[in-house]
């Protein structure tokens, strides 16, 4: 499993639904991207052959919600 589709498990799917189909891919695409920018040893920490620990799973959902919402809130969706 790629830390792609583990980090997609965390988000509240209430937020994904909000986003525009057509524009889902890009926003998750890059929400990944910024993880891996910002946070590179969590997110190896994903991409590897195990599951991550319950602390990392945590941090990273937090990380993610939060900037889902934020963006909800940006773009006012």
């Amino acid at each position: 499993m790629t830390a792609e589709t583990r980090i997609l498990r965390l988000i509240r799917p209430e937020y994904l639904e909000r986003i525009p189909s057509f524009v889902r891919g890009h926003a998750i695409d890059c929400s990944c991207r910024m993880v891996a920018r910002r946070y590179p040893e969590l997110y190896r920490l994903f991409g590897q052959e195990e599951e991550p620990g319950a602390e990392e799973t945590k941090e990273m959902a937090e990380i993610m919600n939060a900037f889902f919402a934020q963006r909800i809130r940006n773009h006012h969706v």
